[in-house]
């Protein structure tokens, strides 16, 4: 029988009551590899971008002001090349998550799907489009990660810049990238949040008058649309600042390499 959780707090005291420690990193190998796509696609966007950038506007890389703005933009330009990678992975995940409570048809309480592969194969056979429909929810998607990647990189920056040209911190130390970095997490959350929630109300939705934007926004209202934000900043900020730290530590590595 399933348990059910009152709340995120409960949930981790009954995991780790009934299934010890280690049922918290279940099925850890998937979304560590995912991670490090995404992570990979996000940041050679970024310095695809920002090199496109260095040569339309005649400058030497490094060598440029309005670093704010040059961050969102770029940031942007990566978050949505992001979407397309993401989306079809996501949209698979979600269903999997709630195929207890739904299904195509709209009947509850059974399980639609015996893995990625068989919701990978009933939503290419099934669905209209074919593999196309692994792209459901692309809009909104584009939508979170556009902005909020931008954001997650013009976060990282402000912060950065007010902790080495305020505070003095050393730009290059450990304190001040996982401090900027967490600070990026926050601006994406709270950026990208409503979007995220739009995204999975989407994919999941078994009615095509309920996959839509409009009809997301109408049914959870504004509020609805921040739901889980707590969670997400708890999981999303430490990420992010992590990310940004072992992002730099790694660059040096092979910079060092390679010299």
């Amino acid at each position: 029988m399933m348990r059910r959780y009152r709340g995120p707090l409960d949930c981790l005291q009954q995991t780790v009551r009934h299934e010890g420690v280690s049922a918290l990193y279940k099925g850890l190998s998937g979304p560590l590899m995912a991670q490090a796509v995404y992570k990979a696609v996000m940041f050679g966007g970024f310095g695809y971008a920002s090199r496109q950038l260095d040569l339309a506007t005649y400058r030497e890389a490094g060598a440029h002001d309005q670093v704010l703005a040059r961050a969102f933009l770029c940031g942007s330009f990566a978050g949505t090349l992001n979407a397309f990678v993401v989306c079809p992975v996501e949209l698979v995940r979600t269903r999997l998550m709630v195929q207890q409570e739904w299904s195509p048809s709209g009947q509850r309480g059974g399980v639609v799907y015996r893995g990625a592969w068989d919701c990978i194969r009933q939503t290419v056979t099934t669905e209209a489009g074919g593999p196309a429909a692994l792209w459901r929810g692309l809009t909104s998607t584009i939508l979170r990660d556009g902005p909020g990647v931008g954001m997650w990189f013009g976060s990282f920056e402000a912060t950065k810049l007010i902790l080495t040209k305020s505070l003095e911190w050393d730009p290059v130390s450990n304190a001040t990238l996982l401090t900027s970095g967490a600070m990026g997490g926050v601006g994406f959350w709270l950026v990208a949040l409503p979007f995220d929630t739009i995204k999975s109300n989407i994919q999941t939705a078994h009615r095509a008058e309920d996959a839509s934007i409009a009809a997301v926004v109408r049914r959870l209202g504004l509020r609805g649309l921040y739901t889980g934000l707590s969670v997400s900043l708890v999981r999303g900020v430490p990420g992010a600042g992590i990310t940004f730290f072992a992002q730099k530590r790694a660059l040096d590595f092979f910079t060092q390499l390679s010299a």
